[in-house]
């Protein structure tokens, strides 16, 4: 047995490790049904106050809340995980700070936008009827439908710090 490896050996090599690490990143996606409770709940939440009027909003937002906390708490233990279907969670340390640092950038900004544009009577969407029911629909039908696709993404993302599709086992890109 040689001590270096023929290109092709090597290629091999580095081929079965993406594929590895590619399983890897997959198996730390959730269950369905989870996204399927979440995309209704981010409907009620939104929906509610069209319908049952401004305090069934501030009620629909504490149980969001309450999902969210219990979903996070639950999932860093082992049998929370495993009920949620994340055999597997991406190590921080494995998550890419060109990745990071934009992500964390944009939903801070994103959240102040969103404090900030009702206070300041600015949201875009007030003279529109059931403006928060449609955009609950819209969200919540987009994480139902596209919610393991759209983490499986931003997993490879975090972990590669660019989309997957990109590799090549000679460098280039």
């Amino acid at each position: 047995m040689a001590n270096n490896p023929t290109p092709s050996e090597a290629a091999r090599a580095l081929h079965e490790i993406n594929e590895r690490t590619n399983q890897a990143v997959d198996s730390t996606g959730r269950a369905r049904w989870v996204d399927i409770i979440f995309g209704v709940a981010i409907f009620v939440m939104l929906a509610a106050p069209d319908f049952l009027g401004k305090h069934a909003a501030a009620v629909s937002s504490m149980i969001i809340a309450v999902i969210a906390v219990g979903y996070n708490w639950l999932g860093r233990t082992r049998r929370g995980a495993a009920v949620f279907g994340q055999p597997t969670r991406v190590r921080r340390q494995a998550i890419s700070r060109r990745f990071s640092i934009p992500a964390v950038t944009l939903l801070l900004t994103a959240m102040a936008l969103g404090i900030a544009l009702p206070l300041l009577g600015l949201h875009p969407l007030a003279g529109v009827p059931y403006s928060r029911t449609i955009l609950g629909a819209v969200l919540g039908l987009t994480l139902i439908v596209f919610g393991r696709r759209l983490q499986n993404t931003l997993n490879a993302l975090a972990h590669n710090g660019h989309r997957p599709e990109s590799d090549t086992l000679d460098g280039h890109h």
